[in-house]
């Protein structure tokens, strides 16, 4: 599987979950991220506003409906900050669901991940938004 085409698998499960998942920010990262043709397992950790949230969300994901076996982490933005996740894993925001409260608003992903602000790689020109469905969602290169 290539990245454009785990990218588009991984929204698709994103906005099948509806507003569970609404507040959570989807990071692909490892050698699908890379775009390695041998890829055997997906990574992706998704950030979430609270430890129930994340609960919840796992309850609610069909991982099975993916190509690839997917290694699955689940954190709060809080704990996703304390441990500098997406440094250490190199990760690419994929996925940005604003709450409803956030939708449209601009660029409400920028706003609404700590993440967005504290990532020493962050470059908000290298992000563009890609509007599907009614759900907000990104895509960040480094």
């Amino acid at each position: 599987m290539n990245r454009a085409d785990a990218i588009a698998s991984l929204q698709k499960l994103a906005d099948s979950l509806g507003p569970v998942a609404h507040g959570t920010e989807w990071h692909l990262f490892g050698s699908v991220d890379r775009n390695e043709p041998d890829a055997t397992d997906i990574d992706l950790m998704i950030f979430c506003t609270s430890d129930a949230h994340a609960d919840t969300l796992r309850q609610a994901m069909d991982l099975e409906s993916l190509a690839l076996p997917i290694h699955l982490s689940l954190m709060t933005f809080q704990e996703a900050t304390e441990v500098d996740a997406v440094r250490v894993q190199r990760s690419s925001v994929i996925v940005t669901l604003a709450s409803p409260a956030l939708r449209g608003a601009p660029l409400p992903y920028l706003d609404a991940s700590p993440l967005a602000h504290h990532d020493p790689l962050w470059k908000e020109d290298q992000c563009s938004a890609l509007p599907l469905g009614q759900n907000q969602y990104m895509t960040k290169e480094y």
